[in-house]
């Protein structure tokens, strides 16, 4: 092989090298704001439902719980709270509520407020579904 096809076939070795480089610092990137994009979700969740602004809550919280926060206890029952404070008219929003808090009960059993939150949601189900018979 001539020094000069040596060189070339250096050179392209580099420039895909620095390619694929670039290629993988760019993903890590857009890993590590797409992680801090959600954690920043759930402060902002966090803080409108402390604010009682339930569908801002909603907002973030979902976000969050949605893009692998669903081990958050905390987050999970801020949610489903904030789902049944917000009505649709066809009482969607408390079956939405209901699936939330049965996840964070699932997550940590011993949660109370978990507890009394599902257990309300069941008998307003139970009277929303009587008022519509």
């Amino acid at each position: 092989m001539k020094s000069r096809t040596k060189k070339r076939l250096i050179a392209l070795g580099i420039v895909l090298a620095l390619g694929a480089g670039g290629t993988l610092g760019l993903r890590q990137f857009s890993a590590m704001r797409r992680a801090q994009g959600i954690v920043e979700a759930r402060r902002r969740g966090m803080a409108a439902y402390d604010a009682a602004q339930w569908p801002e809550a909603m907002d973030g919280l979902g976000y969050f719980v949605f893009r692998g926060g669903r081990g958050d206890v905390e987050a999970l029952y801020r949610l489903a709270d904030a789902c049944q404070r917000v009505p649709e008219p066809d009482g969607s929003h408390l079956t939405k509520a209901i699936s939330l808090a049965r996840d964070a009960e699932v997550a940590d059993p011993s949660r109370q407020d978990v507890r009394r939150l599902l257990l309300d949601l069941y008998q307003r189900v139970s009277t929303h579904l009587s008022v519509v018979r």
